[in-house]
């Protein structure tokens, strides 16, 4: 292996480390860690969506009360 080859290895292997850095991060932000209570975005929209669909079944009851 020439040494333009050998940089340009040691280039690509550290961009993937770099991309598997930003994966790991980019999971973590989904799905959570220890961190912050495995409490990611997923879980954030999922409460967002059961808070969105009880506060609409309380809006029909209200609307069906006044009529």
């Amino acid at each position: 292996m020439t040494i333009e080859e050998k940089a340009r290895f040691d280039r690509t292997e550290q961009h993937i480390k770099e991309i598997q850095k930003d994966i790991s991060n980019i999971l973590s932000a989904l799905v959570g860690n220890s961190a912050n209570g495995n409490t990611g975005l997923i879980h954030e929209v999922k409460q967002l969506k059961e808070e969105q669909t009880e506060l609409k079944e309380q809006i029909s009851l209200l609307k069906t009360e006044n009529v």
